[in-house]
């Protein structure tokens, strides 16, 4: 096979796989009191009941997202609400050679806390697509 082709090869059979159709409605990331939040309200090209085993599935959310360190059920209520503690670790860094106005970090934050959700929920669709 001629060394062009290869690349052309493996473009052709990325281009083939199976998109996620992640339909996004609303993300919103927002600083406030010190915390950082995000909403995000999205349709899943997946079975209900398939993406809410995967969400549910507690002690596999480590496999969503690296950054999930743990996940531990603390309590279970009487109308099956669940208290879960996650702890997450989320690493960004950057250390300029002059002063940035807090806003611009906080923006950089809030990019970062966004792009990083939309690949969570984009990995939550493909496991439930695949259950």
């Amino acid at each position: 096979m001629p060394q062009r082709a290869v690349p052309l090869a493996y473009t052709l059979i990325l281009a083939a796989s199976p998109a996620h159709s992640l339909e996004v409605s609303v993300i919103e990331t927002d600083f406030e009191d010190g915390s950082y939040r995000v909403e995000l309200q999205a349709m899943l090209d997946a079975p209900a009941d398939a993406v809410a085993a995967v969400l549910t599935d507690f002690a596999h959310y480590r496999d969503l997202d690296p950054r999930i360190r743990e996940s531990e059920v603390l309590a279970t209520t009487d109308n099956g609400e669940v208290l879960l503690r996650t702890r997450v670790q989320y690493t960004a860094e950057f250390e300029p050679d002059f002063w940035v106005p807090p806003f611009i970090g906080r923006r950089y934050a809030l990019k970062v806390l966004r792009d990083a959700t939309l690949r969570l929920f984009a990995n939550v669709e493909d496991r439930a697509r695949h259950l």
